[in-house]
């Protein structure tokens, strides 16, 4: 299985777009053609349209994501994640955003929940220094929530985004669901590797020379996958999961069943792929 999720907007200066803006559109093409590619007998994956998004403040100071529900009720997985924006470490904004995320009916997973605001990163209370009690009070309503709506808590392998050993302890005690991620924006982010021929086909300024030269690094990637660093940290986490009493049923992407079983009857989704996808692969053996 693979999920194709990115951001609506920038992550460190999000904005709200509008179902006729590109960035909708594009996520509405996108959820077309992985459908019509699921129906292909040859695809014996199953691929997900999703979305990352950013949950920010509007101009009135009120929480809400950058993409409008009438895309993200078409995706198949919603990802709702805050990043570096304003209000970033205030105890009382960082629990009204993350509230309204858990509450909102079509956000199913919590990304990289504590990045950027861990405890000892200066978290603050009315411009003061946050009492620690208090930030692990605002986390405990914020699990309720999230349990009480069946949201899953991401653990992020990307170095900067995993989650605080006490969060993750407080949220296996609220009985939630988990869901592992690479956030692998590119393979070599687990190698530490740049190129300057990526950074010149971002800009449009690549030759034929730089474009061949790009065809064979993806390729070479591609075929190595993540490395064994990414995949050491998986395991890393699957057995802190397994002392904290997780089994593969709270971990929404543990299979392709789990996953497809957590959307469709866990979270009453019922888009068109998911359905099909539900269809297809149900005489399939785990």
């Amino acid at each position: 299985m693979v999920a194709f999720a990115e951001h609506p907007t920038k992550p460190g200066q999000p904005h709200r777009v509008e179902k006729r803006d590109l960035q909708a559109q594009a996520f509405l093409e996108q959820i077309k053609r992985v459908e019509k590619i699921n129906k292909k007998p040859e695809t014996k994956i199953a691929i997900l349209s999703s979305a990352e998004v950013n949950i920010h403040f509007d101009q009135a100071g009120e929480p809400i994501l950058d993409l409008p529900d009438q895309v993200l009720s078409k995706l198949d997985i919603v990802t709702a994640s805050r990043h570096g924006i304003d209000q970033e470490k205030d105890i009382e904004a960082i629990k009204k955003s993350l509230l309204m995320a858990a509450k909102h009916p079509l956000v199913d997973t919590i990304g990289h929940p504590d990045r950027y605001i861990r405890l000892e990163g200066g978290i603050t209370d009315q411009g003061e220094p946050c009492d620690p009690e208090k930030y692990w009070e605002a986390w405990e309503e914020i699990l309720e929530e999230m349990a009480k709506n069946n949201k899953a808590f991401e653990i992020n392998l990307n170095e900067k985004s995993r989650p605080a050993d006490e969060l993750l302890r407080r949220a296996a005690e609220k009985g939630l669901n988990f869901v592992l991620n690479f956030d692998a924006h590119d393979f070599d982010q687990y190698g530490k590797e740049s190129t300057k021929t990526k950074q010149k086909w971002a800009k449009d300024e690549a030759t034929e020379d730089d474009l061949a030269q790009l065809a064979d690094y993806k390729k070479e990637r591609l075929q190595a996958g993540p490395g064994l660093r990414a995949i050491r940290l998986l395991m890393n986490y699957l057995r802190k999961l397994e002392e904290l009493g997780i089994g593969q049923s709270r971990i929404i992407n543990s299979s392709r069943e789990r996953l497809l079983e957590f959307l469709t009857e866990e979270r009453g989704k019922q888009t068109d792929n998911l359905n099909n996808l539900k269809e297809k692969f149900e005489n399939d053996q785990p």
